[in-house]
């Protein structure tokens, strides 16, 4: 006897802006990552990793986690990500370093993060924006004073940088295999409440 066959259940599973295109994300944001490492590395070349920890916001699949953890050793470095489907690929990436007990990470997003008392270096990569005004001032205040001293704090902010409407851009993407993977962003209207996010 074949058992029935039962659709998942949407309406049970959290709503992530990642749901559509998590399975994808890592793989199509290699290629901005690989641009991206080196003024990365750069940008932390003042910090000292034996003062305090290394806090990663928004830490997505780990593409830029492994950055911080080759610069920035030994310091540990804890890592916020919000989405269970990006997590489950970090944590996933995460399992097969050596230095995996380095990497506690914290299911949740930045304003939710509880902070270390000493801070060695922070980075937070394509996810400002996500942010409303009033929670980045937040953020920054309860940074500051943990920062030890020579700390840098590198946030990148993605074009345009007032909130305009953004039109749909051309498709990029890999082959893997014998096929083809794209994506593109659909058009963006500004939030009500200044958020620079969806």
């Amino acid at each position: 006897m074949t058992p029935a066959r039962t659709e998942p259940n949407t309406a049970m599973q959290p709503y992530s802006e990642y749901s559509g295109s998590a399975e994808y994300l890592h793989l199509l944001s290699i290629p901005a990552w690989e641009q991206m490492a080196g003024r990365l590395t750069a940008a932390l070349s003042g910090a000292d990793p034996a003062t305090g920890t290394v806090v990663e916001f928004g830490a997505g699949t780990g593409l830029g986690t492994h950055i911080l953890l080759d610069t920035l050793a030994p310091a540990p470095v804890l890592a916020a990500e919000p989405s269970a489907q990006l997590r489950a690929v970090f944590l996933a990436r995460m399992a097969a370093r050596h230095d995996r007990d380095r990497i506690p990470v914290f299911p949740g997003g930045a304003v939710e993060l509880p902070l270390p008392d000493r801070i060695a270096a922070v980075t937070g990569m394509h996810m400002i924006g996500h942010l409303a005004p009033t929670q980045r001032h937040a953020l920054f205040a309860a940074l500051k004073p943990r920062l030890t001293p020579g700390a840098p704090v590198v946030f990148n902010v993605q074009p345009p940088d007032t909130a305009v409407e953004v039109p749909e851009w051309p498709p990029f993407g890999t082959t893997v295999g014998r096929l083809r993977y794209e994506g593109t962003g659909v058009p963006y209207r500004p939030h009500p409440t200044g958020c620079a996010g969806p």
